[in-house]
């Protein structure tokens, strides 16, 4: 296994209290756990990526903007479907399969409803789903270039094309 990537996801303005969720992902294998869900903690933690929706928070790593909603609720059915997303036990209330219904289809895919009563803790779970989703490719992205150099007689891509 790979060294984890902790994340800290912090969500405000949607139902209920502001939440905190921590999270580890391994990038080799997409898995995503859901570990604990808290109270929110404001700043950076050492060690941790900080995602949030709260543009007064400075030491965010990356903003969740409610335009990535639809894509980050794909990514949570996508990772789900496949058993890429764990839900502690101390994480199981902000599970948000049952606040999410499918809306139609148009050009883009499948188009969703948030049921009104979704808070926090739920959209903290899909900007999770999304932010992992991202990772995974970058580090998708970076594995496949790594290997392409070592393509060939040490000459990578170009020396295989030549």
């Amino acid at each position: 296994m790979t060294t984890p990537t902790f994340i800290r996801v912090n969500i405000i303005g949607y139902g209920g209290e502001p939440a905190s969720l921590l999270c580890a992902l391994d990038t080799a294998t997409g898995m995503l756990r859901v570990s604990d869900d808290r109270e929110i903690e404001p700043g950076g933690r050492p060690g941790w990526l900080l995602i949030t929706n709260s543009s007064s928070d400075e030491s965010a790593d990356a903003f969740f903007r409610r335009d990535m909603l639809r894509d980050a609720i794909a990514a949570f059915f996508d990772m789900d479907s496949v058993g890429l997303v764990s839900l502690a036990s101390k994480a199981v209330r902000a599970d948000p399969r049952s606040k999410i219904e499918a809306d139609g289809i148009d050009e883009r895919g499948t188009k969703y409803r948030i049921k009104s009563d979704c808070g926090n803790k739920q959209i903290a779970v899909l900007a999770a789903c999304w932010f992992a989703r991202m990772q995974v490719s970058v580090s998708d992205s970076i594995a496949f270039m790594t290997g392409v150099d070592s393509w060939g007689d040490g000459g990578g891509v170009d020396a295989v094309i030549a």
